[in-house]
């Protein structure tokens, strides 16, 4: 198991605390000092170890992560050229990062607050494990009030275990609700908020955007073909910027994750651990 972390983020949601030269993730926002790439970090272990730990980020900004987070080896910081939102930086890491088709990548972004680090875990496990039949699983936050701030998961369904724990195959994904379409989703006990937490095996990744968003996915295996990494500072060159020049700017929630649960392809691990996202 591996964990890609994004941390590309500008942060505009906390300005000015959270500026362009300083982003939301190298903030230290929490106890003690710690920044939030920091605890994120440090959260996945023992379940997975810093050199197991991946870093998507603005090249800009390789040099915060490994001011914030040193025990990522530096090999493991990826810098993308500019930001073309989520599905891009997913289909990076998929395609360059170079592990077994059947490991479970878990991805994850790099601006949230865990206060259950014990619970996350373990859902990280239970997600492992359902990830390892071949689903897509994203972790669901139980909701605590009809926010129209997030995008819901919708589950349906029997549960299935896992670990000891229920899982759900998903229906579908809705954006940022109205105000009485929130209310009606928390009414009905099977609605999640979308925390941008996933967990799947490597080829499935793949599999899945090559099917779905085949316009990202094979500009970027292309250049993965062609390009090694130099294990300093992920693969900045002009190769790389001339590929994502072209790319659709989207998230891994439209490119994948969406039209993978109209085809009963997603599962959710619902939690609740006292998870926020400070924005």
């Amino acid at each position: 198991m591996y964990a890609v972390i994004m941390a590309g983020g500008g942060g505009t949601r906390l300005w000015p605390l959270s500026r362009s030269r300083r982003p939301k993730p190298f903030l230290p926002l929490l106890e003690g000092d710690r920044t939030l790439l920091e605890a994120g970090v440090n959260r996945l272990s023992p379940l997975i170890a810093p050199e197991d730990v991946y870093v998507v980020t603005d090249t800009r900004y390789a040099p915060l992560v490994r001011e914030v987070a040193p025990q990522i080896p530096p090999g493991n910081i990826i810098g993308e050229p500019f930001g073309r939102n989520t599905a891009a930086a997913v289909a990076l890491m998929a395609q360059a990062i170079d592990r077994p088709d059947d490991d479970i990548m878990v991805v994850l972004p790099a601006d949230q607050a865990v206060r259950d680090e014990d619970g996350f875990r373990a859902a990280l496990a239970t997600a492992a494990e359902r990830a390892a039949g071949g689903d897509l699983v994203t972790l669901g936050v139980e909701p605590t009030e009809p926010s129209t701030g997030y995008g819901y998961v919708i589950a349906t369904g029997e549960p299935e275990a896992h670990e000891g724990r229920d899982t759900f195959r998903v229906e579908r994904f809705e954006e940022k609700p109205t105000p009485e379409r929130a209310r009606e989703l928390i009414a009905s006990r099977s609605a999640y908020w979308n925390a941008g937490i996933f967990v799947w095996q490597r080829a499935a990744a793949v599999a899945g955007l090559e099917k779905y968003s085949a316009d990202i996915s094979d500009p970027i295996r292309d250049w993965a073909a062609d390009h090694a990494p130099d294990g300093a500072a992920g693969w900045p060159g002009q190769a790389l910027a001339d590929t994502y020049q072209d790319l659709r700017d989207t998230s891994i929630d439209y490119a994948l994750l969406e039209p993978a649960s109209l085809e009963a392809q997603v599962a959710v691990v619902p939690i609740s651990v006292g998870w926020s996202d400070l924005g």
